[in-house]
């Protein structure tokens, strides 16, 4: 059945937000696609795109696997993964040696986190860094101008610009915010311990041994560092680890003085020599790299 509007009229249509709706307009005459911003992530634009480094640089290896999943080490990733992916024509991808730092994006004016694989980039800010006219980028922005369509060793550009300090704005943006370059880096690689939890070692060494090892200074860092060891999942770690950390207060959430030490009870070696009764020592072929 087909209903028809009579005549073209324009004919307002109330609207909680107050935009300007009409029956022959389907979509508010002053309406505006947003644009997708990768949330956290900085996602180049073709074009120039300005910027500002505003935090230290982390490095490690990653690759893709074919269900778009990226893996990321600290470590160098040694052979061929097992689950590494093919691209669209079927090509088998890389692994890639990454940087990431946090950075200003002026397009929005927000605090992202970038993740730069392509070589030309990282050399062509390692020079920078290396000059003396310019040195540290954190200094000055950068124009990263990206050609699509251009070959793989002419799709990127960096230029530096004119140094000059961070506004007001940007100072408050940096103080404020909650996003970490190195939480992110050790949650995006395991806390490098995906190369490194598994090893045969640490499986020989006392509780101890592996808190001087690897000096763990919270729960996070234990957290990461328990899933690889253990192979058992964060939330039931993240239980175990809330379970012991009850253990060291009292019912008045007074700390718990341990009779042996006489100080505060803590649940750090405690939960690594759970940890090591919880699994059992890999062999060679479990390792994955």
């Amino acid at each position: 059945m087909i209903l028809s509007l009579g005549s073209q009229t324009n004919h307002p249509i109330k609207t909680t937000k107050g935009l300007d709706m009409t029956v022959t307009s389907f979509l508010p005459s002053n309406y505006e696609v947003p644009v997708s911003t990768g949330g956290n992530y900085f996602k180049k634009k073709e074009g120039a795109n300005r910027l500002r480094m505003i935090s230290h640089v982390v490095t490690g290896f990653s690759y893709w696997t074919d269900d778009k999943k990226c893996i990321r080490s600290q470590k160098p990733i040694k052979g061929i993964p097992s689950d590494i992916g093919s691209d669209q024509d079927g090509k088998q991808n890389k692994v890639k040696h990454f940087w990431a730092c946090l950075i200003w994006d002026y397009a929005d004016s927000k605090i992202k986190i970038w993740e730069i694989e392509q070589a030309t980039i990282q050399t062509k800010i390692a020079n920078l860094a290396l000059n003396d006219e310019w040195g540290d980028p954190r200094e000055y922005d950068l124009l990263v101008t990206y050609k699509k369509s251009a070959p793989a060793a002419q799709m990127y550009d960096i230029s530096p610009c004119k140094e000059k300090p961070l506004s007001q704005e940007q100072n408050d943006s940096i103080a404020n915010s909650e996003i970490s370059i190195d939480a992110w880096y050790e949650k995006a690689t395991g806390g490098g311990w995906s190369n490194k939890a598994r090893d045969e070692e640490d499986h020989d060494l006392t509780a101890d041994e592996l808190h001087k090892k690897y000096k763990f200074q919270s729960t996070e860092a234990l957290c990461l560092w328990a899933v690889t060891f253990t192979q058992m999942s964060e939330t039931e770690i993240r239980n175990k680890i809330a379970e012991m950390q009850s253990e060291t207060k009292d019912s008045d959430g007074n700390p718990v003085i341990d009779p042996e030490t006489q100080r505060p009870r803590t649940m750090m070696i405690p939960f690594l020599e759970w940890a090591k009764v919880t699994t059992t020592k890999p062999s060679s072929e479990d390792i994955p790299f």
